[in-house]
């Protein structure tokens, strides 16, 4: 019998990567792999837990955004000294994994959300041995309400970033950088919006090229040692180092996505942190509710008739918002990009942002069309399917 280890490592956004690991295991038991799961999320004695598996033998070891690639154990990794190879699902874009995936860790592997993403990665870490595309697990949902007994709601799950929170970080940088980030910021959300077509590192080259500098120029401000060894290594360094020009643009499009559904007067129900701060929280179309652990998320998505989704820079790949919306017979509202375009037709299997409604037959149209569409391609069979693939298990 096969056997797959599932780390969960630290604590992600809503602790979204239980669910994920909790996904992953049953899907892989219903081929009949043997799956364990390793939460060191909250244990004290956290490195003797990592520490045991030294030794083990296993067809594959996954973790979601990990770690434990920069763990090491008398100066070797400790990844290296479980005999598996390792797979880090990275559920964003690769730029802010830097740290983790330049280490030369032996059988290192990596699973994107993004086909572009899984690109960026094959180019620039080319010690990777295997790089797949697959979007994270939400499983499908077998009790669903009535379309009819559902909040005529617009819901948003996802927190408040203002905007000048990132500015402040922004202005902390060196001159060049600095530039560079703000550049960077103009360009992504001059060309996002409705439809998500520029990816970071393509927003990179076009301030580089409008600043008139290369990359070794831009370099001499970076003072991280090694990070001048080779042209691969220098400009992923460089876009790390401008994480802050992504965060911003999507902190500014997402606050003008979720106003601009506020203004055309749908009831909308906003849940996560800080929405309180805005202005938003005193309109009569407005309720807001603190954020719910991501194992609450599905029952709230599925109490609504729409779920409105902005795609947090994503290109080329599908956020969770979208397929749980799917999977949960609820009508999806949002913006889109090459793979939802390839994939879902717009007016059936979902809602632009442009086109924000509370007419329930629209709605439910949308709802059920697309749930016919999600559940083909995103069931827990056919994730089992892809995931063992994506794991060279097949």
């Amino acid at each position: 019998m096969k056997k797959v280890l599932i780390f969960v490592t630290r604590y992600l956004a809503y602790a979204s990567n239980i669910v994920f690991a909790h996904e992953c295991r049953v899907a892989l038991t219903q081929l009949g792999i043997d799956v364990e799961i390793c939460d060191i999320m909250n244990e004290e004695d956290a490195e003797q837990i990592l520490l045991s598996y030294v030794g083990k033998k296993y067809d594959a070891v996954l973790d979601f955004n990990s770690v434990l690639p920069r763990v090491m154990a008398d100066k070797e990794h400790f990844i290296d000294m479980i005999d598996a190879p390792f797979f880090d699902y990275i559920v964003d874009h690769p730029l802010y994994h830097d740290p983790i995936l330049k280490q030369p860790v032996k059988n290192f592997n990596v699973i994107c959300i993004d086909r572009d993403h899984a690109d960026y990665v094959r180019k620039y870490y080319p010690h990777i041995k295997r790089v797949s595309f697959l979007p994270v697990p939400v499983g499908l949902h077998s009790s669903l309400m009535p379309f009819e007994r559902r909040r005529n709601t617009l819901l948003f799950t996802g927190s408040y970033y203002p905007p000048e929170k990132f500015e402040k970080i922004m202005n902390e940088l060196p001159d060049d950088i600095k530039k560079m980030c703000e550049s960077m910021t103009e360009i992504l959300i001059a060309e996002n919006g409705e439809n998500i077509v520029c990816a970071p590192e393509e927003a990179f080259d076009k301030a580089l090229n409008d600043m008139g500098k290369t990359v070794e120029e831009l370099a001499m401000q970076v003072v991280t040692e090694g990070c001048y060894s080779d042209d691969i290594t220098i400009y992923r360094t460089l876009l790390n180092k401008c994480f802050v020009a992504d965060i911003y643009a999507r902190a500014i499009l997402r606050r003008k996505a979720v106003y601009k559904a506020a203004d055309t007067g749908v009831p909308l129900l906003l849940c996560g942190n800080e929405w309180d701060i805005s202005e938003l929280c005193n309109r009569k179309n407005v309720e807001w509710i603190k954020d719910v652990d991501y194992r609450e998320v599905s029952g709230l998505i599925s109490s609504c008739r729409a779920v409105m989704n902005v795609l947090p820079g994503f290109t080329n790949g599908i956020h969770d918002r979208v397929t749980m919306g799917m999977m949960t017979g609820t009508a999806v509202v949002t913006n889109s990009n090459k793979y939802i375009d390839e994939f879902f037709a717009e007016g059936e299997d979902y809602l632009n942002l442009s086109h924000i409604t509370d007419d329930d037959a629209v709605l439910e149209s949308v709802a059920k069309h697309s749930f016919e569409t999600a559940r083909k391609m995103f069931s827990r069979e056919a994730f089992a399917e892809k995931l063992v693939k994506a794991m060279g298990m097949l």
